[in-house]
């Protein structure tokens, strides 16, 4: 169900419907559960597209996560991301809006996108505090573990990665003021910001 003319255009959006539909039929034939996970595992900035670009090209952590909250309807719809701290805590939600039959599949590939863009950003001594999941606990928690972290929480109220809020001061090494202007400038002619939440 999905229009093969999307995949030729780097800024087109797939239905969020279509997306869930997709990963059902992966998970169906591949007989692996945690595929959705896996495929979040292997997302990185550029598979975010122009948001990706702006997010890695942002000053520090804090600035990036506020890019990648009020961006981020250019790169998904049907969700959102949220980014709240408080002196010791930062959490980074993924809310998703529209009703779909396995949530769960897009929220783990949604929350290890989350964690890997967090761990290039921070460097190897970065580490989750919680990883919260809304769907329940898998039959096997291994590859959670692998890809989130020793602290994955089942059955939560949301999708949220919490972390150390020091870390939202960290500088992104080898971010570019005259790149984030540029694709900053490319969002805005393509409709701007949400408000951020942060």
């Amino acid at each position: 169900g999905i229009d093969p003319d999307l995949f030729a255009d780097p800024v087109a959006v797939i239905p969020f419907h279509a997306l869930d539909r997709y990963l059902l039929k992966c998970v169906s034939a591949t007989r692996c559960p945690h595929f959705g996970l896996l495929l979040g595992a292997e997302q990185g900035f550029a598979n975010l597209g122009i948001v990706g670009r702006l997010v890695e090209h942002s000053p520090t952590v804090a600035a990036a996560l506020r890019n990648l909250s009020a961006n981020f309807h250019h790169y998904e719809l049907g969700a959102t991301v949220t980014l709240v701290a408080d002196d010791d805590t930062a959490m980074l939600e993924y809310a998703i809006e529209q009703r779909v039959p396995a949530p769960e599949l897009i929220a783990d590939g949604a929350m290890a996108i989350a964690v890997g863009i967090l761990r290039h950003m921070c460097g190897p001594t970065w580490s989750p505090i919680e990883v919260q999941l809304r769907r329940a606990r898998p039959a096997s928690t291994a590859t959670y573990r692998r890809i989130l972290g020793e602290r994955v929480r089942y059955g939560c109220e949301r999708n949220a990665l919490l972390f150390p809020a020091r870390w939202l001061s960290h500088p992104l090494r080898g971010a570019a003021p005259d790149l984030r202007r540029f694709f900053r400038d490319q969002l805005a002619a393509m409709g701007g910001e949400r408000t951020s939440a942060f």
